[in-house]
């Protein structure tokens, strides 16, 4: 038998990689080059065996790598498509619903309302997906973008000021603080009828406070918040915080403010 050439034995056989023994006992990752050696009518192979457990771990690890790289671009794509296309789809959908609800019976118009809340708890919900999809933490962009998703509703931009590092916040309790700047946006383009809003987000080390002004036709004392508010008072208390609807001064727009601390006090 004569070989043509050098035959490299490949690195796996069946799916398996495969081994060498040394003489302790110990094993490890080889792959084997094959060359023929002839001399007159006799032939030989030599066999050359090399330790690839270094290039293996390297491939290994480039590998985890580039599926890991590619989980973070799909759940980037995910997120964007959300937020870029579901999310204003319900909002002019819940905002349409709305203006409906003003000029027609009240049957119908409760009725319209009940779906309002039902669009307006979808879209938080799914802002929350995003936030998670995202990463851990947000972003001053990420508030600013509601902001100005907000302004299309409202007529005007709101003012946002945002005193600290967002990037202090643990991702639930940014999804947290998020949800009630949107929520509390939300309700200012519904029902303030306001030509100025005003959002402040203050962390500090050990808590975080929102507060959203408004200078539109406020609320009256002791009315009951919507589910949008309610719901964000009962998430309010789970992690220990506050939360408070109440008029501006002298009767003339609305005060929301929401208190958490940093890490939350249940269990």
């Amino acid at each position: 038998m004569r070989f043509s050439g050098r035959i490299l034995w490949p690195v796996r056989w069946a799916n398996r990689l495969l081994e060498g023994r040394r003489f302790d006992g110990s094993t490890f990752l080889v792959e084997v080059a094959l060359s023929p050696v002839v001399d007159g009518a006799a032939t030989s192979v030599l066999a050359i065996v090399r330790d690839i457990t270094d290039r293996v771990g390297a491939e290994e690890l480039a590998r985890r790598t580039m599926a890991a790289t590619a989980v973070v671009d799909d759940r980037a794509r995910i997120a964007r498509d959300l937020h870029d296309k579901v999310i204003p789809e319900l909002f002019a959908s819940g905002l349409m619903l709305a203006n409906a609800a003003s000029s027609t019976d009240r049957a119908t118009s409760e009725t319209l309302h009940t779906v309002v809340e039902i669009i307006d708890d979808s879209i938080r919900r799914v802002r929350e997906t995003v936030f998670r999809l995202q990463g851990p933490a947000g972003s001053d962009q990420d508030l600013t973008r509601i902001a100005h998703e907000a302004a299309r509703a409202l007529g005007f931009e709101p003012q946002l000021t945002i005193n600290g590092h967002l990037d202090a916040l643990s991702s639930d309790l940014y999804v947290e603080v998020a949800a009630v700047v949107k929520e509390g946006l939300s309700n200012v383009a519904r029902h303030a009828r306001a030509s100025g809003v005003w959002v402040v987000v203050d962390i500090c080390d050990d808590q975080v406070l929102v507060r959203i002004a408004d200078d539109g036709v406020g609320i009256s004392r002791g009315m009951s918040p919507g589910t949008g508010l309610a719901s964000l008072a009962t998430r309010a208390s789970l992690i220990g915080g506050t939360f408070a609807v109440a008029p501006g001064p002298g009767g003339l727009g609305t005060h929301l403010t929401w208190w958490a601390p940093m890490v939350s006090q249940t269990n």
